[in-house]
């Protein structure tokens, strides 16, 4: 049997995954394609890097090492949030995967330098460079087939995600989850919390 797959994201608090999951919910009033996906709420973050299947020399334990030695060396101020409008992969004139965008509030790049940490991460487990820009965001929803989305509920959920004033949150940490695909959908499990300027933490110290 094969191991989870392994990635790395920043946690939505809870308030902000409500607002996220009702907007996604507004697809299913008349989104063509299909009846979507919507992400169950709990499962809302933000993808970092994606690692692949924990095998051979991609271990949890080395992964959650590596992250460990970069993001020790960042000063621990948090990176603050903020959602910035609804978009979708590969267009929302054929879109298939529906999301929120982030972006960093303070201008200080510090999300960015995380996301090219956890890159480093990877070329130090033997991976692969991610040849695809990193865009931030949150997935919310999947349609079924490419379809256009119509411009009113585009319109109707990036009023929500966006607010006034929009949510803005804290990240302090980044979290290691390991992904097992079932007939049910993915079940993710964290696997370790690693803070800004600090060593690792187990999974029941996180938040």
């Amino acid at each position: 049997m094969s191991g989870p797959r392994l990635f790395v994201a920043i946690a939505i608090p809870d308030d902000v995954r409500r607002i996220l999951h009702q907007a996604a919910g507004l697809l299913l009033a008349g989104c063509p394609g299909g009846r979507p996906r919507v992400v169950p709420r709990a499962q809302l973050h933000l993808t970092l890097r994606f690692y692949g299947v924990e095998r051979g020399g991609l271990t949890r334990q080395r992964l959650a090492l590596s992250l460990g030695r970069r993001l020790r060396r960042l000063p621990p101020e948090p990176v603050h949030l903020r959602a910035s409008g609804i978009g979708a992969f590969p267009s929302v004139r054929r879109g298939r995967v529906v999301w929120s965008g982030l972006v960093e509030t303070g201008g200080s790049g510090r999300l960015s330098r995380i996301q090219r940490i956890t890159e480093g991460a990877a070329r130090e487990l033997g991976l692969h460079t991610e040849g695809r820009r990193f865009v931030p965001h949150v997935t919310l929803a999947r349609l079924r087939t490419p379809a256009r989305i119509p411009g009113e509920i585009l319109q109707a959920m990036d009023a929500l995600v966006c607010g006034d004033p929009p949510p803005v949150f804290a990240a302090r940490r980044i979290h290691l989850f390991g992904s097992i695909l079932t007939s049910a959908g993915a079940e993710h499990e964290l696997l370790a919390s690693i803070p800004f300027g600090a060593s690792p933490l187990p999974p029941d110290a996180a938040g």
